[in-house]
């Protein structure tokens, strides 16, 4: 994670996140996007925490 003054009291935050896709399931998951949705859903949860906003 990387945190950057994006001015006017605002932060940028990078992630980067490596995975391995080492079995047959995790290779159709990520063929079919859901690796990728599932990361976004989970750094939106993130998002919120952080801001103070709604939590599932």
């Amino acid at each position: 994670m990387r945190l950057e003054d994006a001015g006017d009291g605002r932060t940028k935050v990078r992630f980067s996140v490596a995975y391995d896709v080492d079995s047959v399931v995790l290779q159709t998951a990520d063929a079919l996007g859901v690796v990728e949705r599932r990361a976004e859903q989970d750094l939106q949860r993130r998002k919120e925490h952080v801001e103070g906003g709604p939590t599932r």
